[in-house]
């Protein structure tokens, strides 16, 4: 069950019961890549800073692992992110879920690898995973998607990156389709920096609240970050259902940013599984 109230703040419970998918997620045209989470600690930001990588050539995600010794998890790693969605393969594994979001300003900065827009001053952006709580850092954007459903990608892909006071991160997801303008997203979307450490703040707040619609079916899993350091020991909860942007505005972030998602990587012993 939802409960969303718009005016002031959003809650959100889930009771969640994972079940096996039938239908698959319909997915638009694959391109090449687009990237993850940015690290979160100001230790990670150290470590990724310190050895330039990118998303293609030498410096691309096949050679992260090689550039910095602080980077093997990238090719070690046994729980990296992104991975492929397979809706006939999801688990079952009961799951609370909770949000509580408010409206939020933002500070938006173009990093050199993404679109980043740090929250500011609020304090109730949070998420609740398990009785854990996780409070809202940051969001950011890959083009094309980095997970993909059934090998199938979306136009783009948005992260909430959210971390807990143990230091832990969890990333509420969204994926990006063709479709109408996304009128919560205009006034970031006529801000975007173009160069690399750019800024500009929004005049307008954003609830996070309004990405999420009610009765949603979203896929949990365990992963990494995926930028480097790859660190793991990331949740994440990607929602079924993807957001809508115009052709404009998806090309007006290809502009600056495109062919910024890690390939998806091996899943291994883990499990994916449905919240309803």
């Amino acid at each position: 069950m939802y409960i969303v109230n718009k005016k002031k703040l959003f809650l959100m419970t889930l009771a969640v019961f994972l079940g096996v998918m039938l239908t698959a997620c319909s997915g638009e045209k694959p391109e090449q890549k687009t990237e993850t989470s940015q690290p979160q600690t100001k230790e990670e930001e150290k470590k990724s800073d310190e050895a330039h990588w990118s998303y293609n050539g030498q410096t691309g995600p096949e050679n992260w692992a090689e550039l910095s010794s602080e980077f093997k998890k990238c090719e070690r790693g046994k729980e990296q992110s992104p991975v492929d969605i397979k809706t006939s393969k999801l688990e079952k594994k009961p799951k609370k879920v909770q949000f509580e979001y408010e409206s939020t300003s933002f500070e938006i900065v173009n990093n050199g690898h993404a679109i980043q827009a740090n929250a500011k001053g609020q304090k109730n952006n949070a998420f609740r995973l398990d009785r854990k709580e996780y409070q809202l850092g940051q969001s950011h954007f890959h083009a094309p998607s980095e997970h993909t459903v059934n090998g199938e990608h979306y136009d783009m892909e948005m992260h909430l990156v959210h971390k807990s006071k143990e230091g832990k991160l969890a990333v509420v997801t969204f994926f990006v389709e063709e479709g109408k303008e996304n009128k919560t997203l205009k006034g970031m979307w006529s801000n975007l920096p173009k160069q690399k450490g750019e800024t500009s703040k929004l005049t307008k707040k954003i609830n996070p609240a309004h990405f999420i619609s009610e009765n949603q079916q979203a896929y949990i899993y365990n992963g990494s970050l995926t930028t480097p350091p790859c660190s793991e020991g990331v949740k994440w909860l990607i929602f079924k259902k993807p957001l809508q942007m115009s052709k404009e505005q998806i090309n007006r972030f290809k502009e600056i940013h495109s062919h910024t998602n890690r390939p998806t990587q091996e899943l291994n012993e883990r499990e994916v599984s449905i919240v309803e």
